[in-house]
């Protein structure tokens, strides 16, 4: 396990993040949101004041764009990803790293705080960003099983991964997507209106690991939806798993559940918490109050498997020390959900080592409505 995926802090500011700190806003109150780790300038706070408050996804995006030109990058290459509603706005930098990601909500323990709307949920989307082979940036987002997932041009996505920039909507929230350093390098292309290139897209069960990017092109791999648990076949632990497939238990006390799962669905990721979709198979027997409804995400990246806790409430333990993110090894390892007296053993069954890239699980219905609770 790499030293960076140990972390006691569930809160936005862990240095792997790269997160832009807040700081308080001047004194005119305007500014809501992360604010820049620089002092907001006058001018900027009058563009602010001036921002059209019903403006279209396009028209906020630009201005967000045009707000964040002078803050510079926190990490060398990776994303920046930022929001803006009305005239609130909030931005994080995301390394390009297999260590690093963000989960975006309006929950006060997400990496990236979004307002608190109906449309969006206290954990509504995860980020990650990776280098491909040939170096360039690449984002994937996933959408958290809400019943209102992000669109593109008004077309709702679940899971994608992308090159290039891009906006997506939350609602009548941007959300803006542009990689570092090329959003700072080509700073001209806001005032020429060219901004937010064209863009291709092609289905994929997993994220590409090669860009297919065109000059000044955005390039999207729409990927099947992550998996709830309740889809999956669930049956009694074993020590291991069949060729092909994992087994998790998840275990409170004297009772438990297993259930197994392809590298189909870990490539999709599998969500696992209190919320409806992830409650049906007795876990609502095994699952304790102090789980939060969406508290671990397992996702398979190039061939390896991670837990990425969602910016749970009491946190993911592993020897004693709570972790962000921790890699599941093919010999088998164990994770407590909640550090307190009613923690979830969750057990990762040992398995043969498979690097399929055939998708054969099942799929996902809708998810529910917004999570309001832990």
């Amino acid at each position: 396990m790499d030293s960076d995926e140990l972390n006691p802090s569930a809160r936005p500011g862990r240095p792997q993040l790269r997160l832009v700190p807040p700081e308080p806003a001047e004194a005119t109150g305007e500014v809501s949101g992360i604010v820049p780790r620089k002092s907001v300038s006058a001018g900027q706070l009058r563009a602010i004041q001036a921002a059209p408050s019903s403006s279209s996804l396009r028209d906020a995006y630009v201005f967000g764009a045009k707000m964040l030109l002078d803050q510079p990058a926190a990490c060398r290459i990776g994303y920046r990803l930022f929001w803006v509603h009305g005239r609130d706005l909030g931005w994080i930098d995301l390394e390009a790293s297999s260590s690093v990601f963000a989960v975006m909500g309006w929950h006060e323990n997400c990496d990236l705080v979004l307002p608190k709307l109906p449309q969006i949920t206290n954990r509504h989307l995860l980020a990650s960003c990776a280098l491909l082979a040939d170096k360039t940036p690449a984002l994937r987002l996933l959408d958290l099983h809400t019943n209102q997932p992000f669109t593109i041009e008004g077309q709702p996505r679940q899971s994608i991964g992308v090159s290039g920039p891009l906006l997506i909507g939350l609602g009548d929230v941007a959300i803006g997507c542009v990689p570092l350093p090329e959003f700072l390098q080509q700073r001209g292309r806001l005032a020429d209106g060219v901004e937010l290139p064209s863009y291709d897209i092609i289905e994929a069960e997993q994220p590409p690991q090669h860009s297919l990017r065109m000059q000044r092109r955005t390039h999207i791999t729409l990927l099947p939806r992550s998996q709830r648990v309740e889809d999956l076949q669930s049956g009694p632990a074993v020590p291991a798993a069949p060729a092909g497939r994992a087994r998790v238990t998840l275990r409170r006390q004297a009772k438990a559940v297993s259930v197994e799962l392809s590298e189909a669905d870990l490539y999709a990721g599998v969500i696992m918490g209190r919320s409806e979709t992830c409650m049906d198979r007795g876990l609502r027997q095994v699952l304790s109050g102090q789980i939060s409804r969406l508290h671990v995400l397992l996702l398979a990246e190039r061939g390896r498997v991670y837990a990425m806790d969602l910016c749970s409430t009491n946190g993911t333990w592993q020897h004693g020390q709570r972790v962000r993110r921790v890699e599941l090894p093919d010999h088998g390892t164990q994770l407590l959900l909640s550090g307190n007296d009613s923690k979830v053993e969750l057990t990762w069954h040992p398995r043969h080592s498979i690097r399929s890239t055939r998708a054969d699980g099942p799929g996902a219905g809708p998810g529910p409505g917004p999570d309001n609770s832990r």
